[in-house]
């Protein structure tokens, strides 16, 4: 793996100039708040884990998919928050494939345990479910504005 890594960034065959270490340089290219965009994506998921994290006391954590997934999505946001690439491809994001895989696996597994918690019969539960379905919804409602301005970006073109 690290002669692949030389062979990639440091060897002269490609554009890149090597690797560099920025705190969330990537990222600022392109939102103005690299916060708001992370929290936006991952709002959903947060509240499920301390949802179920509160109501199930902490059972959740006994679920070695979640943990497995919070270690793994915790990595790669390292990875993408602090690597970038020298050079012209600075600011292509290749340091950022993990964490796009770890947020679909985290979101996979939130929803399954949300739905699972939602069918429970809990006092407490219409409220729970209610926060959960807007939220689900926001990022729903989030991504379609997200891709409508994606098509009509010139990144793309």
């Amino acid at each position: 793996m690290l002669f692949q890594m030389w062979l990639t960034f440091y060897s002269g065959r490609t554009k890149s100039e090597g690797i560099g270490i920025a705190y969330l340089r990537v990222l600022n290219y392109y939102t103005d708040n690299a916060w708001v965009s992370v929290l936006a994506c991952l709002a959903f998921p947060i509240f499920t884990v301390l949802v179920l994290a509160v109501i199930k006391r902490k059972k959740i954590f006994e679920n070695s998919g979640i943990i497995l997934s919070i270690c793994y999505f915790i990595s790669s946001w390292g990875e993408m928050a602090f690597l970038y690439e020298k050079g012209d491809r600075e600011a292509h994001g290749n340091f950022a494939w993990g964490y796009i895989l770890a947020t679909f696996i985290i979101w996979f597994l939130c929803t399954t345990e949300f739905i699972k918690f939602e069918r429970q019969d809990i006092k407490t539960i219409n409220i729970v479910r209610g926060v959960g379905y807007v939220l689900f919804s926001l990022h729903l409602l989030l991504g379609i504005w997200f891709y409508i301005n994606l098509f009509q970006s010139e990144f793309l073109f």
